[in-house]
């Protein structure tokens, strides 16, 4: 099952795993995530809603049409990035992550303070969001 299909399919065939979502959110309510465990390998995805500078971290790739530059994925292995995507992984209902806590999802943790929010992978490749600052490591 690919990433763009995750939240679309609701079904799964007779013997086949399914995906575990996990959604939740900063105390503030400006940055919301999905974690996901599954077959295809595990991954979180966060949109940060209001940032101080609405430009991209990146320019937008020539091959994505949709939305470009608010939401930051990470995955078990590798860097992370930017992700185009014509979705939201905004859930009111995600838990709310309390300041100084922290959440992981196989090799990827994920971590909130009062200055942001930090996922990163066991590689040590991930993100950080605030409304003040956005970066990739």
């Amino acid at each position: 099952m690919t990433r763009a299909l995750l939240l679309a399919v609701a079904l799964v065939p007779a013997g086949a795993a399914a995906d575990t979502l996990t959604f939740f959110r900063t105390p503030s309510d400006n940055i919301h995530c999905m974690g996901v465990q599954g077959a295809d390998g595990t991954f979180v995805d966060c949109e940060i809603l209001q940032r101080n500078d609405s430009r991209p971290l990146m320019p937008r790739p020539a091959d994505c049409d949709l939305e470009w530059g608010d939401r930051f994925t990470v995955s078990s292995t590798g860097p992370a990035g930017l992700g185009c995507h014509g979705d939201t992984v905004r859930d009111p209902n995600g838990a709310v992550l309390p300041y100084g806590q922290a959440v992981r999802f196989g090799p990827i943790a994920c971590s909130v303070t009062e200055q942001g929010l930090t996922c990163q992978n066991a590689s040590g490749h991930g993100f950080f969001l605030s409304r003040a600052a956005q970066q990739l490591f």
